[in-house]
């Protein structure tokens, strides 16, 4: 029985557990606690939670943090019966699963080929280094240096820390003013802080697979973002509709990308904007797709993603990579333009609203009469959903409809395109 050890998860990955079994595989998912959130890499949920999911891990350890220690914890228990791989679906551990299975002599990317991929200003000086079309970009090393760095860029720009996630802590500095008052907070993660140009365009993900050493482009979501902050992610249609010149430019892009970072195992989510000049990455985010988007992959290709990822490890040779699609899907949020309060009746008409939508997955954090917080980032919408329908415009159609009938039930406008 293939042994599998995860090092963190996301709240989507936590699915692939289910999937690992039906692979006929054991998984032991060790969670890292950090300090600022415990319940980050447990996919939000406390090892106990986890412990009693009934398509749960078969084994769940937790761990003080991210460092050196994990790697020690990994080797006892590969001691104790060896791994046959090391994943993760946590973007924050990316670089400590790959580290990981490096020393426990399992399949993996080269160490600086992972690094580089994680951090933003190693990915944007590697993309320089080879060439490839990129966004101008500095590096602010104190954040006290934002506003001089973003004078040199031009604005409109955007800020975004080195090493994060979701959204965390990216921001657009339309001016002077903004970037003064960017320097002058102490929020989110640490520096070094990147400063680009801002890129008009649309927003998009290519899903991609690495299978010893071949790209494979699994697919392209159209990442539609809020009319009045585009740094606000609404909706993800898959698949994206795009024209043959369009794909053509995408699978270039991809291929010439992990060329030049030369990854070689794994399933990745790279988000660019479309440009005039093509393609333009965003970034690398080495974790698979993340939120609804499994389900949606799975709807449209009928492949399970946490195969993909799984035996893109285990047993490469035996991966089938989907050629066809059928339908479409949106994997969308629940997100307030700004805070407000929850009407009485609000659950009640959010239920009946969704009884009206064959969704494949629905959630919310609204309670009636209570606070609704406005999003922020990614990571700070009040409920997530996805549908299916027969084409990705008629599964955009019915996001829509939800969604202006969301607002009605709320009496608050909602983050939309």
């Amino acid at each position: 029985m293939p042994n599998l050890l995860f090092l963190g998860s996301n709240a989507a990955g936590l699915r692939a557990f289910a999937t690992a079994r039906g692979l006929g595989c054991r998984s032991t998912l060790v969670v890292p606690v950090l300090p600022e959130d415990p319940f980050m890499l447990g996919g939000g949920r406390s090892v106990e939670e986890l412990r009693r999911l009934p398509d749960g891990p078969d084994e769940v350890i937790s761990a003080p943090g991210l460092d050196d220690g994990l790697y020690e914890l990994a080797a006892e228990l590969h001691a104790r019966a060896p791994f046959d791989a090391v994943l993760t679906t946590a973007d924050e551990a990316a670089e400590y699963a790959n580290e990981a299975a490096l020393r426990l002599g399992l399949p993996a990317n080269d160490r600086t080929a992972m690094n580089t991929a994680c951090f933003k200003q190693l990915c944007r000086a590697r993309l320089d280094e080879a060439g490839l079309p990129n966004a101008r970009t500095a590096v602010a090393r104190a954040r006290s240096a934002v506003p001089r760095v973003a004078a040199e860029i031009g604005f409109p720009c955007v800020v975004k820390p080195a090493r994060a996630s979701g959204k965390e802590g990216v921001a657009i500095l339309a001016g002077p003013s903004d970037a003064l008052d960017y320097a002058g907070r102490s929020d989110g993660p640490p520096g070094p802080w990147l400063i680009e140009e801002y890129l008009d365009g649309e927003l998009y993900s290519a899903e991609v697979l690495c299978l010893d050493g071949t790209v494979h482009l699994l697919g392209v979501t159209h990442r539609r973002r809020d009319a009045l902050n585009p740094l606000l992610e609404a909706a993800a249609v898959f698949p994206a509709e795009l024209d043959a010149d369009q794909h053509a430019a995408v699978r270039r892009f991809v291929t010439e990308l992990f060329g030049a970072l030369r990854l070689t195992v794994g399933v990745f989510h790279v988000e660019y904007i479309h440009t005039g000049r093509g393609p333009i990455l965003v970034e690398v985010n080495a974790r698979m797709m993340g939120g609804s988007a499994p389900l949606s992959f799975l709807a449209v290709t009928g492949t399970d993603p946490y195969e993909l990822l799984i035996n893109a490890y285990l047993s490469p040779a035996s991966v089938r990579v989907p050629d066809d699609v059928s339908g479409g899907s949106v994997a969308f949020v629940l997100g307030a333009r700004h805070a407000g309060v929850a009407p009485a009746d609000a659950e009640e008409g959010l239920a009946r609203l969704a009884g009206r939508f064959d969704f494949l997955h629905q959630r919310h954090s609204i309670r009636n009469g209570e606070p609704i917080r406005g999003m922020v980032s990614n990571v700070t919408a009040v409920g997530g959903y996805c549908n299916y329908a027969e084409s990705s415009a008629a599964a955009f159609a019915a996001y829509l409809e939800f969604t202006r009938g969301a607002e009605r039930v709320l009496g608050l406008p909602l983050v939309s395109p």
